[in-house]
C-alpha cells in the first residue's frame, strides 16, 4: 500500500506538498512540473485515499470508554457547550465501534 510519505520521496517533495496536490488545495502554489510529477507517481503507485480511512476495520466489542458526567440529562440539555461535547464524543465512538459507558456523578464541588 502506497503512502504519501513513499510519493515524496520519489517524487522530491515534502509529504505536506504531495496532501496539498493530491487534496487539490487552491491556496497551494507549486510550479507546474512538480505537481505533475506527484500526480504521475501517484497514478503509478495506484494510490488511493480511501485505503488511508482510520478507524478499525472490524466492529470490536471489546473497546469501551466509561464517560463522566457530571450533570443529569435535564441539566446538560440546558448547556449547549457541555451537550454538543457530549454528542461529539458519541459520534466519534460510533465512528471507531466504541461503547460509551457513561457513568454520573454529582455533588462534585
Amino acid at each position: 500500500m502506497t503512502s504519501i510519505r513513499d510519493i515524496a520521496k520519489i517524487a522530491g517533495v515534502s509529504p505536506a506538498s504531495v496532501s496539498r496536490i493530491l487534496n487539490n488545495d487552491p491556496t497551494f502554489h507549486i510550479n507546474e512540473a512538480a505537481r505533475g510529477r506527484v500526480i504521475e507517481i501517484a497514478r503509478k503507485l495506484n494510490y488511493n485515499k480511501a485505503d488511508k480511512k482510520r478507524g478499525p476495520k472490524q466492529p470490536d466489542s471489546s473497546l469501551s470508554v466509561a464517560l463522566v458526567m457530571r450533570y443529569g440529562n435535564m441539566r446538560e440539555f440546558n448547556d449547549p457547550y457541555f451537550l454538543n461535547m457530549h454528542k461529539g464524543i458519541n459520534e466519534e465512538a460510533k465512528k471507531w465501534h466504541i461503547e460509551i459507558s457513561p457513568i454520573l456523578v454529582v455533588n462534585l464541588p
